[in-house]
């Protein structure tokens, strides 16, 4: 989430903290980010998914 934050002014980041974090709970339940995030964390899939989704999820937010 740091790395897709980055490039987001940290004033937008305040304005929309809540919408962001209700997502970031959504994807708590989802059993595959979960996964990507607790087992095997390192192995390039991993990787991959969680930054895609984050990615996604970080776009969805401040690009809407």
């Amino acid at each position: 989430m740091s790395t897709g934050l980055a490039r987001i002014s940290e004033a937008q980041v305040r304005e929309r903290a809540e919408e962001l974090r209700q997502r970031f709970y959504a994807l708590m339940s989802d059993g595959e980010f979960l996964d990507a995030i607790t087992y095997g964390p390192n192995t390039p899939k991993k990787v991959r998914y969680r930054f895609e989704v984050m990615r996604r999820t970080i776009s969805e937010v401040f690009d809407a």
